[in-house]
C-alpha cells in the first residue's frame, strides 16, 4: 500500500487482504513481553491470489529495555488450491 493510503491509520484497521484483526491477540502477547509463536493466516496477495501468510512477532524495546511496540515479519507463500 502507498503511504498516503496508510498514513494516520491503525494496522488492525488496515484492509490489505489479510485478517489483521486475527493477529490483535498475538500483538498484545508482544506487548507484555511475551511474544507467541508464528502464525499463518490464509491471506491474498495484491493480485488477490490466495497466499499462505506466515506472521513472526518479536518486542521493539528502548534503551532501557521497556517494551515499546511489535515488530511483525511477515512470508507469504502461494497457497496450495488442489489439495
Amino acid at each position: 500500500m502507498r503511504p498516503d493510503e496508510v498514513a494516520g491509520l491503525f494496522f488492525l484497521n488496515l484492509d490489505i487482504g489479510l485478517p489483521v484483526g486475527d493477529l490483535r491477540t498475538p500483538i498484545l502477547q508482544t506487548f507484555v513481553g511475551k511474544p507467541p509463536e508464528d502464525v499463518t493466516l490464509e491471506a491474498r496477495n495484491g493480485r488477490g491470489r490466495p497466499v499462505d501468510c506466515t506472521v513472526s512477532f518479536a518486542e521493539l524495546t528502548s534503551h532501557t529495555g521497556d517494551v515499546d511496540g511489535a515488530i511483525l515479519v511477515m512470508t507469504a507463500e502461494p497457497r496450495d488450491e488442489t489439495s
